[in-house]
């Protein structure tokens, strides 16, 4: 073991994992966060006496060979995740669709509710594109020379047609002539985790998309943050609550000015956004990030509830609605709640649930304080007034709610946007940030970097910084 003290700089998903990972390897680790507690985006916060989680909380591909569960049990770190079945639920107007492990349940669903011949075709190869996938990724090491783009040869010969070709042309081949509704559920798949739709991917990013939900998915107990916290128990220095303010090498040292004071490491890695890892870093690495990093107008709205405890809801819910509301870019909104048996998310079986619907930034910045309250008010209750109906949910069974905008995100998280970087089609995973960097010693993680968003994306990217760091 190196025993060289290593930076982890953001205590999101991807700063505690790859901390977590370099402190089994050996490593001494700080691991700095500016707020109080871990998760970022993904954490979970208390509110007028609940618990709620602030964004989705899938624990996708936790099943035994899968990257979530394989990375976690080489940890030996007991998360608290519960199986989530069904993966999810798409509901709209009296319709609904399971989406989960069950091929034959989903498949006889959606020829009821949409008929197609193309079903089991399509549907099919997105379940054989997501086996080639997995069943290669481990062979992948993915860095900044491209010579590493061979280490896909096994991949490419099996798939890697799909990756070359618009989801949108498989679509057209399989359904002629799509119903409005059926590309809506597709696009609200894909959105989740490509943060795009299915008119601007490649074919092997709309089937890995909406491949998550027939893999074993999770809940954790406890909520997301919790997760973190078990992960970053054995992090040897854990610097909650200190800001980060300059990151500069000097020759084989790297230095770190923070809120605690002046502090050097061996090793630096980078686990922030990059629009905010630009401003802290210094000279060649600032210039390597805005190479990888471009502006995206994009976040949520998120509403946080608690149900009248006889209310019982599945894990995950995604409801579809008839347009896009004012102050929206989707139709569609992802519903997470908290397991009813969970006593710290849902004490006395009353459930926190987390709702989000994609938005812009940039619309809530420029509005006077009055329309921005007006907007706020209007869209928080356009979607209670879907979530209510086509749940078939009284109202009054809502006890308690708040809305968060992109500007609440910033306040709390420091960005506005959330997610990470679209994976258009014009923009393919070869163009996106390698784990390594031309300056030695300095690494990074996170949604905006290999392999994307998140536990799998970023997992995935958590795991090839494995295959790159010396240890």
């Amino acid at each position: 073991m190196s025993g060289r003290h290593v930076a982890v700089v953001g205590g999101g998903i991807a700063g505690v994992c790859a901390a977590a990972w370099l402190q089994a390897h050996g490593e001494r680790v700080t691991l700095f966060e500016k707020e109080a507690y871990l998760g970022g985006c993904a954490a979970t916060f208390y509110h007028k006496g609940r618990y709620f989680n602030a964004g989705a909380t899938t624990f996708a591909a936790n099943g035994a060979g899968l990257p979530v569960y394989e990375f976690v049990r080489s940890l030996g770190v007991e998360v608290g995740a519960i199986e989530s079945s069904p993966a999810l639920e798409v509901r709209w107007a009296d319709q609904k669709i399971t989406c989960s492990q069950d091929e034959e349940r989903f498949l006889k669903e959606l020829q009821a509710a949409m008929p197609a011949w193309g079903h089991p075709l399509f549907w099919g190869l997105v379940r054989m594109l997501n086996k080639l996938f997995y069943r290669y990724l481990p062979t992948i090491r993915y860095t900044r020379s491209r010579l590493s783009l061979l280490s896909f040869w096994r991949l490419g010969l099996a798939a890697g047609w799909a990756a070359l070709i618009p989801a949108s042309w498989a679509l057209r081949l399989f359904y002629p002539r799509m119903s409005r509704v059926y590309r809506q559920f597709l696009d609200a798949q894909v959105r989740i985790v490509a943060q795009t739709t299915t008119s601007e991917v490649s074919l092997l990013t709309a089937a890995l998309a909406l491949g998550y939900t027939k893999l074993p998915t999770g809940l954790i107990m406890g909520g997301m943050g919790l997760a973190l916290e078990r992960l970053a128990a054995s992090v040897s220095d854990l610097a909650l609550h200190v800001k980060v303010l300059s990151i500069e090498k000097a020759a084989n040292r790297f230095t770190i000015i923070s809120s605690r004071g002046r502090e050097d490491f061996d090793r630096v890695i980078c686990a922030l956004p990059l629009a905010v890892a630009i401003d802290v870093l210094q000279g060649e690495a600032k210039h390597w990030v805005r190479r990888y990093y471009h502006d995206v107008d994009q976040g949520a709205f998120t509403l946080y509830l608690t149900l009248a405890p006889e209310i019982r809801l599945s894990h995950h819910t995604q409801i579809l609605m008839p347009a896009t509301p004012e102050g929206a870019i989707s139709d569609a909104i992802f519903v997470s709640a908290s397991d009813p048996d969970d006593p710290r998310m849902s004490p006395g079986g009353s459930q926190s649930v987390t709702i989000s619907i994609h938005t812009r930034p940039s619309f809530w910045e420029g509005l006077s304080k009055e329309r921005y309250r007006a907007a706020k008010e209007k869209l928080t209750q356009t979607l209670l007034e879907h979530f209510c109906a086509t749940l078939a949910l009284p109202k009054e069974k809502i006890l308690t709610y708040v809305a968060a905008t992109p500007k609440t995100w910033q306040r709390y998280t420091g960005r506005a946007s959330v997610g990470g970087f679209p994976l258009y089609y014009r923009y393919p995973f070869w163009k996106m940030m390698p784990n390594d960097s031309p300056i030695p010693g300095l690494y990074f993680v996170g949604e905006s970097v290999f392999a994307g968003q998140g536990w799998l994306g970023i997992i995935i990217g958590v795991a090839n910084l494995a295959k790159v760091y010396d240890v």
